[in-house]
């Protein structure tokens, strides 16, 4: 599939756009994993992380939908820009283990979704290109049982 023409002369541009934007979301984004970090919820009760993320969110323009699919942590953030273009899904774990908490790094996971999500929201804008930018919250990745990504398929 051929890659979709945007307007821009220089890659390097927008690879420079993301960089930035990631830099200055890096304190929030810290913030939010050890927030998450110190908050360790098991699977499918993941409510301080369901809020915590869903908040942080919105309050970066996406349009955010809580208790996805019925799950009470489950949740989607999503951002478009235009009509049309692709659509990056991202994901974003957030739950923990009993006893040792997010010895999984699922914390760091959650941040990560986000700060890709917004440094694509970014490049989007700044560029003018037309896609969509979609962050599911994923609940109950520590189980054996049917998982939280699996109940949202």
């Amino acid at each position: 599939m051929d890659r979709p023409a945007y307007p821009s002369e220089d890659d390097s541009n927008l690879q420079s756009i993301i960089d930035n934007k990631l830099d200055e979301l890096s304190p929030q984004l810290h913030k939010l994993s050890l927030d998450i970090h110190d908050h360790p919820e098991l699977a499918f009760s993941e409510e301080f992380a369901h809020d915590t993320l869903t908040s942080f969110m919105a309050s970066n323009g996406f349009t955010v939908t809580k208790h996805y699919l019925g799950l009470t942590t489950a949740f989607r953030a999503e951002f478009s820009h235009q009509k049309g273009g692709r659509v990056l899904g991202i994901n974003s774990e957030y739950d923990a283990l009993s006893g040792i908490g997010h010895a999984c790094g699922h914390n760091l996971i959650a941040w990560s979704g986000c700060g890709v999500a917004l440094a694509v929201k970014a490049a989007l804008e700044a560029h003018d290109i037309p896609g969509k930018v979609v962050l599911l919250g994923t609940p109950g990745l520590t189980l054996d049982k049917p998982r939280g990504k699996a109940q949202m398929h």
